[in-house]
């Protein structure tokens, strides 16, 4: 899709799963950036030490 919906009044991150049970997020100070910035293309994701698996939470993700 060519856009996406979300909330001006909080904190929004973006989250890719990723190949390998791996996972991209975008944290609020970059989401901002680029929601910020209409000529903007592109995301800055960080991508987190941990894995997907059974022991982690999705909230652990947003911590990284």
């Amino acid at each position: 899709t060519s856009s996406f919906k979300y909330r001006t009044d909080c904190d929004n991150y973006m989250v890719a799963v990723l190949a390998d049970d791996e996972i991209g997020v975008c944290k609020p100070q970059e989401f901002n950036k680029f929601t910020d910035d209409a000529s903007s293309t592109t995301m800055d994701f960080t991508i987190s030490p941990r894995k997907i698996n059974e022991g982690v939470q999705f909230s652990d993700f947003l911590k990284d």
